[in-house]
Parts: C-alpha cells; sequence; structure tokens
C-alpha cells in the first residue's frame, strides 16, 4: 500500500469521525432540550404545589375538633398535604433558630398552632385559592390564613413564557443542526466527487453509485443517535444524582419519545443531506466538476 492510498484511507476514516460526532453532539444538545421542553410544565407545576398557604389556629382548639377537621382537611380535593405544628414544636423551631429557648425567658408560649396546607397544582391559582380561602376562614377556630398570591401568579406566567422559549429554542437548535450535519456530510462527499464522477462514465447507474453512500449515511445517523443517547442518558443520571426529586419527572413514554426522535432526526438528516449531496454530482457536468 503506498503513501497515496494511506493518506487516503486516513482522510476516509477522519471524515467519518467527523460526521458521526457531529451528529452525536448536535442530536444530544437538542436531546436534552427536548427533556426540559416536556417536563417544564412539571417543574413549574411542583414548585407551584410547594408553595403552601399557612393557616394559623386559635389557641381555645380543642384537640378532638383538631382531629376531625384535619381529617376534614385531608379529604379535600385541593389538598397534597398538610403539615400540622404545635405550638411545642413551633416553640422548640424558634428555640433552635436562636440558639436559646425564649420561652423560658418570657415565661409563656405567645406562638401559635398552624398548619401548611400545600394544594395540587390545579388548585394553584388565585381563583382557587380564594375558594379555598373562603372555605376555611368559615371554621370558629381558624384565625388566619395567608397565601403567596403575587408569587403563584408569577410561576403561572413564567410557565407559559419559558415554553414558549423552549419550544423557539428547539426550532433554532433544530435548523441548526441540520445545517451542521448538512455541510459536515457534504464535506465527506465532495472528497469523493471525482470518484462518483468517474463511477458514472464508465457506466455505473445512479442507484448503484448512491447505494454505498446512502447505506454509510444511515449507518452515521445510527451510531451518532446512539451516542447522544448515551451522552444524555448520562447526563440526566447525574442530574438526578444532585436533584433526586427530579426522578418523578421522568416519564417512561416521554424518554421513548426522545429516543425515537433522536433516530429519527439523526437517520433522516444524514439519509437525506447524503441523497441530495450525491445528487448534485452526478447531475453535475464534467467540465464543471474539473
Amino acid at each position: 500500500m503506498n503513501q497515496e492510498e494511506k493518506f487516503n484511507k486516513r482522510r476516509l476514516r477522519s471524515s467519518y469521525a467527523n460526521v458521526v460526532i457531529s451528529i452525536s453532539l448536535m442530536l444530544y444538545l437538542c436531546g436534552v432540550l427536548m427533556f426540559f421542553v416536556f417536563n417544564t410544565n412539571k417543574i413549574i407545576d411542583r414548585l407551584r404545589e410547594s408553595i403552601g398557604i399557612t393557616v394559623i389556629l386559635k389557641d381555645n382548639i380543642k384537640d378532638s375538633d383538631l382531629q376531625v377537621f384535619l381529617k376534614e382537611i385531608y379529604l379535600k380535593p385541593y389538598t397534597k398535604h398538610v403539615k400540622y405544628t404545635s405550638k411545642e414544636d413551633a416553640a422548640l423551631e424558634m428555640a433552635e433558630d436562636l440558639g436559646e429557648s425564649f420561652v423560658d425567658f418570657i415565661g409563656y408560649n405567645p406562638l401559635p398552632s398552624s398548619f401548611e396546607l400545600q394544594v395540587f397544582s390545579d388548585y394553584s391559582n388565585s381563583d382557587s385559592l380564594e375558594v379555598i380561602y373562603k372555605d376555611l376562614i368559615k371554621v370558629k377556630f381558624i384565625d388566619s390564613i395567608s397565601a403567596q398570591y403575587d408569587m403563584i401568579d408569577n410561576l403561572n406566567k413564567t410557565k407559559t413564557r419559558l415554553s414558549a422559549i423552549l419550544l423557539v429554542l428547539t426550532a433554532i437548535l433544530l435548523v441548526i443542526i441540520i445545517t451542521i450535519i448538512n455541510s459536515t456530510i457534504k464535506l465527506s462527499i465532495y472528497s469523493n466527487r471525482h470518484l462518483i464522477k468517474t463511477m458514472q462514465m464508465i457506466g455505473a447507474t445512479s442507484t448503484f453509485i448512491r447505494r454505498p453512500y446512502l447505506s454509510r449515511s444511515v449507518v452515521q445517523g445510527m451510531l451518532g443517535a446512539t451516542i447522544s443517547i448515551i451522552l444524555m442518558s448520562v447526563t440526566i443520571y447525574l442530574f438526578t444524582g444532585y436533584y433526586s426529586d427530579m426522578e418523578v419527572l421522568l416519564s417512561i413514554s416521554q424518554i421513548i419519545l426522545i429516543i425515537l426522535v433522536t433516530y429519527f432526526l439523526g437517520i433522516c438528516v444524514s439519509f437525506f443531506t447524503s441523497l441530495f449531496a450525491v445528487n448534485k454530482y452526478l447531475n453535475i457536468r464534467t467540465k464543471i466538476l474539473y
């Protein structure tokens, strides 16, 4: 094997690797963005559900009445979670924050009993919270109710804006992916333009000439998609390792959809780009080529 043949083989392997790497990196970015697009609503909903309604109770409440009331609250359709804090627990938490017992200093415990009510995301809006407020304030042993209406409204607005922004970013990224993969594959086939024309001149059919390039493009697309899926899996695994609450956002159907879309994009973009590039050199006039 002479030096020219070795050089051509090295150049072919390098070109092949560049195409696969370009496809895998672009699809990886697209896949990660798709994951966040699919889960934007879930992330915002979890934030909305984490904002509780604080209910302050009066001191004259009986334990039996309190237990019945809490059971009734748990049965409400809007209730996700209720965290009750007694006067004693509130005093202990305050003592931990201050570093000393203020009850011993002032001689009594002024803190009231209370509970934190977390509602489902469907009820986490101003109108529903107002209905819940009117429902609770009727209870005779409830002293006051407070909710962070402004923060919930801001999260609802952010949810709509973020979804739109992520969709636009996804569309832009898809255009960039197609453009970069298209340029990389065209450069790869450009180096074989003389071979394509020579095969055509000695009588090879267009189908025969296209076949190896299209087959290679499908393999490149599948390899690039596989590498990108592995990178995405590692990224999501590390991400959920630091933020364990994110595990609940991983829907099997969404994961399967991301995998299918990744393979579809990788194979289709690579295949059709190769097809158009080969057709270009099949249809170009010989004098222009040389």
